[in-house]
């Protein structure tokens, strides 16, 4: 696809709005990179210093080492209480934390559908995401913003980035060197969406940093026709990879188009929501010197294409790269941020310190955590939101038995709740 020109003005709005009623553009991250660029011609050196650095600093640390990094994020959901359903219910924001935790760590289920010709390449990023529980002021939060708005929807974004300050309807982000902001809001637009999602890259205005996504799209929705072939919640993992400074895998070009990653194979256009794995519209036997003479397939597969989210299962060892450039150079804050650990030591039980088992479940599962940690109540909530099982569990000392039964096949979330904190875990029932 050749790169985009930008026009000024109502013309581009109207031919903008045509384009997406024939086809679906999952992402809005370049076009809001361009607005940005054309409202501050500035931020174009200022990028480039930015790249610059992250090429530098991962030049200078070819074999460098990590901890797993842990980045808050905050989830401000802005809907008009007259539309009820853009008010996306807790569930539906934990099942989207599950799956960029999921598909960032390489634990997806789908990650065995890799083709053999990628596999190798494919990688755990080493980073996770927790939802913040202290909010700016140092108060607790659950890491879930909610904000009314007399706005019917935020069509316009990624051009007018309204939904991202609380003087245009929408809500101001958390310090963005402390949090991950995502936006979950209506961009629909004449019952279409314009984009799914977008993002901003490193190095940009820190005023409205972050991902915003369509609450239409947002989190693990397999049961909604309207959402497919986006309801797997595969747009976040592509918007927060934009967050970390990857470029769409076919470099918004045709075939000498670059996403500066050398082990993504060039490919001439987005995949456009399609899954033909027989694709190779670029030869790379010859014009890549990394592929040493042979010419794969495009690489569909890729969260940084357009592909169906049931297509998408992996990143590549670039892209890790890549992304820990920019994560230990412009958004090197987030690596010290402490908005996930609560107001003091060990009052917040991690999930991954929450064992569940099994899982997949039937008529029971069990819950184990350390001693240290006390609830006053267990929750099982389906994925509308809805609360099915609540029990107190006062008198429970780490571990207590589930009883699944009457829970129909399907995902679920068990909570463990407290006055001031609760750990969340995805759970299946299968039976």
């Amino acid at each position: 696809m050749k790169k985009l020109s930008i026009a000024l003005g109502t013309v581009f709005v109207l031919i903008f709005n045509f384009t997406f009623a024939q086809t679906l553009e999952k992402c809005g991250t370049m076009h809001n990179h361009r607005k940005l660029l054309e409202n501050n011609p500035s931020l174009s050196s200022s990028r480039l210093q930015v790249e610059q650095i992250a090429e530098d600093w991962l030049a200078n640390h070819p074999n460098y080492k990590k901890t797993v990094a842990t980045i808050p994020v905050v989830f401000h959901v802005v809907y008009n209480p007259s539309i009820p359903a853009q008010n996306v219910p807790d569930s539906i924001i934990y099942s989207q934390l599950q799956v960029i935790n999921d598909d960032y760590r390489r634990t997806n289920a789908d990650a065995i559908n890799t083709r053999p010709e990628f596999d190798s390449l494919a990688t755990d990023l080493e980073i996770e995401f927790c939802l913040a529980n202290v909010d700016p002021n140092g108060n607790f939060t659950t890491g879930i913003n909610r904000v009314t708005t007399t706005a019917n929807d935020f069509s316009f974004s990624p051009f007018d980035n309204k939904v991202k300050s609380d003087t245009t309807g929408g809500v101001n982000p958390w310090p963005a060197s402390d949090y991950l902001n995502i936006w979950v809001c209506d961009m629909y637009y004449n019952g279409s969406p314009l984009v799914l999602g977008y993002a901003q890259f490193p190095g940009e205005d820190p005023a409205t940093d972050g991902v915003v996504l369509t609450y239409q799209h947002t989190g693990y929705r397999p049961w909604d026709a309207a959402a497919n072939p986006a309801n797997l919640g595969r747009t976040a993992s592509h918007e927060v990879g934009h967050y970390f400074g990857l470029r769409h895998i076919w470099g918004d070009g045709d075939c000498d188009s670059t996403d500066y990653v050398t082990d993504t194979p060039n490919a001439a256009a987005a995949s456009q929501q399609i899954c033909t794995l027989t694709n190779n519209t670029c030869d790379d036997a010859v014009a890549e010197p990394y592929w040493n003479g042979y010419d794969p397939p495009d690489m569909l597969e890729n969260y940084m294409d357009y592909s169906t989210d049931a297509c998408m299962n992996m990143f590549t060892k670039g892209q890790k790269d890549r992304m820990w450039s920019f994560l230990n150079t412009d958004r090197v804050s987030l690596l010290s941020s402490n908005k996930c650990s609560g107001t003091s030591i060990g009052e917040f039980l991690p999930s991954s310190s929450l064992i569940m088992y099994p899982n997949p479940a039937s008529n029971s599962v069990t819950l184990e955590w350390p001693g240290e940690f006390k609830f006053e109540r267990l929750e099982v909530v389906d994925l509308v939101g809805k609360v099915i099982v609540s029990k107190n569990i006062s008198f429970v000392y780490a571990k207590y038995v589930v009883n699944t039964s009457d829970l129909k096949d399907g995902i679920y979330f068990i909570r463990l709740v407290d006055r001031k904190k609760s750990t969340t875990k995805k759970i299946i029932i299968s039976k």
